[in-house]
């Protein structure tokens, strides 16, 4: 039994950490990429994971425990992952630098970065979001 269990998480494991993905080839079946453990959600994981593409499925394989999501998809390059944004800080906006200014301090402070004032209790932050790692 803890033999089999052990096996078990193993396949998890590796599917999880490898994210299997087949490429079409000329007549071949469509790409899939697994997609983790199964849940109710593994049509809407797929169809999230590959937006207005055509021929997206989900499909849960239950015969294997415990049961996996795997994304079938027509073959085209996979979407880029979403670009992590962070935070930060220009100094304090004021009546002289409201959002437009606040915007141009964090545009030359960050890379791709974009500002807006924020009035927080007794202060008025420059906030800023930008592109990072």
């Amino acid at each position: 039994m803890a033999n089999r269990l052990s096996a078990s998480l193993l396949i998890v494991f590796l599917v999880l950490a490898g994210g299997t993905k087949i490429r079409d080839v000329e007549g071949a079946a469509p790409c899939s990429e697994s997609l983790g453990l199964c849940g109710k959600d593994c049509e809407a994981r797929c169809s999230a994971r590959h937006p207005g593409q055509s021929g997206v499925q989900g499909s849960c394989d239950y015969s294997i425990t415990p049961s996996l999501c795997t994304c079938y998809y027509d073959c085209q390059q996979p979407p880029e992952p979403p670009q992590k944004q962070c935070t930060g800080g220009a100094g304090l906006c004021s009546v002289k630098c409201q959002n437009d200014c606040c915007n141009a301090n964090c545009a030359s402070k960050y890379k791709q970065g974009t500002g807006f004032c924020n009035m927080l209790p007794r202060t008025w932050l420059c906030q800023c979001q930008y592109a990072c790692g």
